[in-house]
């Protein structure tokens, strides 16, 4: 990244107002950006207070037909996964968005489990959206953006392959800002696909796995929340009988009562209770 080259977009309230700024110094605040040993830190110095709409940093980047771009998911309903530069990324269809949206729909959760009510799909094939980092692949050679410290909001990295830039934007809203704060500390590290990922997991304080890895069973991906003391003591005993080494049994969300009650059994899927089951496994 060139600090040089880098522009933004950025809506903002003040005074009881709503403003846009393109630069790093306006009217009620200015912005103090540095690029020091690969990493790009913004401080925000506020002349009155303000409260961010949206924030973006906004960077060229000459993207290849052969390249391959990752996007880092929310969470695990979300996709993490390669993209190529003609390709769209999945999403609700706007009838389903729609539906999810109705207040009897959105009381059980459906739209909840993603990112989808706060953070708007791109719906255009060539621009790519991900959470706190991504990266561009050409080969086994990487160019990785990635935030540094979450601490200031989340941080979304989107490649837009249509207009040849990443986009930098901080999750800001609804903070309000009356002294110097720091916002972002981001950077982009480029090399060979493990060395360059040994160095950013450095950067950000990543130590390497110290325990072995783990095997086990869940019932989350065969059954997710459809399961009962009957399913769970078939499928224990089924594993009880072959050879291979497992080191888990996780009995995930179904269990409970309601979702959020995890200290709360559902007697009528588990009336031996939890305690039986654990003893079982």
């Amino acid at each position: 990244m060139d600090i040089n080259s880098l522009s933004y977009r950025i809506k903002y309230r003040a005074d009881n107002k709503t403003y846009i700024a393109t630069a790093d110094k306006c009217e009620h605040f200015s912005l103090e950006t540095a690029f020091e040993n690969g990493v790009l830190t913004t401080t925000l110095h506020p002349k009155t207070a303000v409260s961010f709409l949206s924030f973006d940093i906004v960077t060229p980047y000459a993207f290849k037909d052969s390249d391959r771009i990752f996007v880092n998911g929310y969470q695990s309903w979300t996709d993490s996964l390669e993209y190529a530069p003609s390709e769209k990324m999945s999403e609700l269809s706007r009838l389903t968005e729609f539906i999810t949206t109705k207040t009897y729909v959105k009381n059980i959760g459906l739209p909840k489990s993603g990112d989808s009510l706060f953070w708007k799909y791109p719906r255009k094939s060539g621009i790519f959206y991900g959470w706190s980092y991504g990266y561009v692949r050409n080969g086994n050679n990487v160019d990785i953006f990635g935030t540094l410290n979450e601490r200031y909001g989340y941080t979304v990295v989107t490649f837009n392959c249509r207009d040849n830039n990443v986009i930098i934007s901080k999750d800001l809203e609804g903070v309000t800002y009356d002294k110097d704060s720091k916002l972002l500390e981001f950077t982009k590290v480029s090399g060979e696909y493990d060395t360059a990922f040994d160095e950013y997991f450095k950067k950000i304080g990543v130590k390497s796995r110290e325990t072995k890895r783990r095997t086990g069973y869940t019932t989350w991906y065969n059954y997710y929340g459809n399961i009962n003391e009957a399913v769970v003591n078939r499928d224990l005993n089924s594993i009880a009988a072959q050879s291979a080494h497992f080191d888990c049994f996780q009995i995930d969300d179904g269990y409970q009562k309601h979702i959020g009650d995890w200290l709360i059994t559902d007697e009528k899927k588990f009336p031996s209770g939890m305690k039986v089951i654990a003893e079982n496994i």
